[in-house]
C-alpha cells in the first residue's frame, strides 16, 4: 500500500500561509459523498467536525510529483499530525485509486494527459480541476507555482483520483 500524506495548513510561501487548507475535511466529506460503504475512522480525531459537514468543496484527488501510481493501486491517506516532516502520521483512509492522468502545470498553462485519447487536452476546465483538488483557481496556482520540484520550470506529475465522479 502506498502512502499520501496531506498539509491541513497552506505552506510557506503561499499567500495563505498557515490558514487550514480543511484538505482531510474535504477528502471524508467527498469519500461519504462518493462511496456509501466508507465509514470514517473511529479513532481519528484529527479533523473539524463543523467544516467536514458544512463542506462545500470536495476534495476527490490529489497531483503529485512522479508517474509511480495506477489505477488499482491501494492508497493510505494520512496527515501529520503536527509540523510536516517532523511529527508522525496519522492515517484517516485507505482508498482504492480509481484513476490517474499526467499533467503538466507551468505558470498560466496546464494539460492532462488523457490515457484514452493518447495526447495532451489543454483547458478541460481549470476551475474544475483546481476545486476536484479542493482549491480555488487562485490558491491552485499559487500552490503549483512554490511546489519546492518545480523550481521555476514545469511541474510535471499525476492526478491520483479516488472518486469514479471525476473525468477529464
Amino acid at each position: 500500500m502506498k502512502v499520501l500524506t496531506f498539509s491541513r495548513f497552506f505552506p510557506k510561501g503561499h499567500p495563505k500561509h498557515g490558514q487550514p487548507t480543511w484538505f482531510v475535511e474535504k477528502i471524508m466529506a467527498g469519500l461519504a459523498d462518493t462511496l456509501p460503504d466508507w465509514k470514517m475512522k473511529d479513532d481519528f480525531i484529527l479533523y473539524d467536525w463543523y467544516q467536514y459537514y458544512n463542506c462545500t468543496m470536495l476534495k476527490h484527488h490529489t497531483i503529485r510529483v512522479g508517474n509511480r501510481w495506477k489505477a488499482g493501486d491501494m492508497a493510505s491517506l494520512r496527515v501529520w499530525s503536527d509540523k510536516p516532516y517532523r511529527s508522525k502520521q496519522v492515517e484517516f483512509a485507505k482508498v482504492k485509486i480509481i484513476k490517474t492522468w499526467d499533467v503538466s502545470i507551468s505558470d498560466g498553462n496546464y494539460s492532462i494527459n488523457t490515457i484514452q485519447h493518447g495526447s495532451f487536452i489543454p483547458d478541460t476546465g481549470l476551475q474544475t480541476l483546481a476545486n476536484n483538488d479542493g482549491l480555488y483557481v487562485a490558491d491552485f496556482w499559487a500552490w503549483f507555482n512554490i511546489h519546492p520540484k518545480r523550481n521555476g520550470e514545469q511541474f510535471s506529475g499525476q492526478i491520483i483520483c479516488w472518486s469514479d465522479k471525476v473525468s477529464y
